[in-house]
């Protein structure tokens, strides 16, 4: 047996008798995007057909590469204040267009709505009802089988304030000067 075209191919076992069964083995790693061909000639002499020529060939693509943006969100909230607006994110991908999916981990007060194929985008929704003033932390996975970079993972903060705390640090005396010597007269 005789292998031709390239050294991304491998052949075994190179010899053997009939009937019998020959393994390839593709090593694509090491090449570029393009498509590439060898021949396997397997030789029986004393027979009809004493060479038969077996034709060999692989494409490679570019691997799809999932983008998320951005890549973090902070919503901010004031208790007795209106919910914060719902934020987006982009999602595209690198080659052809990927499906792609989208969940919080870890929250009751997130959510998310939006999936389907890149170019996409998913809206991203905080509900802080009932929280108390705190910082609070979660997370948006954004997954595309198949797809390098995923799943995405996007941190995701909510900043509370009760009105109480903003009035305070609005209403102190310091708060007061520093806020004029900001604005000047």
């Amino acid at each position: 047996m005789t292998l031709t075209g390239g050294n991304w191919l491998a052949i075994w076992p190179n010899s053997g008798s009939t009937p019998g069964s020959v393994l390839l083995t593709v090593s694509p790693l090491a090449l570029a995007v393009g498509t590439y061909t060898a021949t396997l000639s397997i030789e029986a002499p004393g027979t009809s057909n004493s060479i038969l020529v077996v034709p060999v060939s692989i494409t490679v693509t570019a691997f799809p590469v999932l983008t998320v943006a951005p890549n973090s969100l902070i919503f901010d909230f004031l208790t007795g204040g209106s919910s914060p607006t719902a934020q987006t994110l982009a999602v595209s991908s690198s080659g052809a267009p990927l499906s792609f999916s989208a969940a919080t981990i870890g929250a009751s007060w997130l959510s998310v709505s939006g999936g389907g194929t890149t170019l996409g985008v998913v809206t991203v929704t905080a509900n802080p009802a009932g929280l108390a003033a705190g910082t609070y932390t979660s997370s948006v996975t954004v997954t595309a089988s198949g797809a390098g970079g995923s799943p995405f993972s996007l941190p995701v903060k909510l900043h509370v304030t009760s009105q109480a705390t903003s009035r305070t640090l609005l209403g102190s005396p310091s708060s007061r000067r520093q806020a004029a010597a900001l604005l000047g007269p």
